[in-house]
């Protein structure tokens, strides 16, 4: 009955345990916002960051992709076949309006570089 990211801090989850345990429902700030903006009819992901925009497991690809690790490479450190983690790739272009799988490792690469 509830959702917030990993990235959030301690108490941040804390609270969201209590709502939850009261029987409400939580959202995350971040995730709220992502909602209402599709309730609103705004589906249009351009200028939003990857973590945005991906689940939690594709942008965990995008960042191994922005490391210069390879489909296997990627699929062996999270314990992934190489076809889901390929499917992964699939779903990180379009959602990030990629059209290339050069373009996807270009931006992932840049991400990491601006944000490690």
């Amino acid at each position: 009955m509830g959702y917030i990211n990993k990235q959030e801090a301690t108490d941040q989850l804390i609270d969201a345990i209590h709502t939850v345990l009261n029987g409400r429902v939580f959202l995350s700030s971040q995730m709220t916002d992502c909602m209402l903006q599709r309730a609103a009819g705004n589906l249009n992901s351009l200028g939003q960051s990857p973590e945005q925009i991906l689940s939690d497991r594709e942008f965990e690809v995008f960042e191994l992709i922005g490391r210069g690790l390879a489909i296997r490479e990627v699929a062996a450190r999270l314990h992934l076949s190489s076809k889901t983690v390929e499917r992964y790739r699939e779903n990180i272009k379009e959602k990030l309006h990629v059209k290339s799988a050069t373009d996807l490792v270009r931006r992932a690469t840049q991400w990491v570089l601006e944000n490690t």
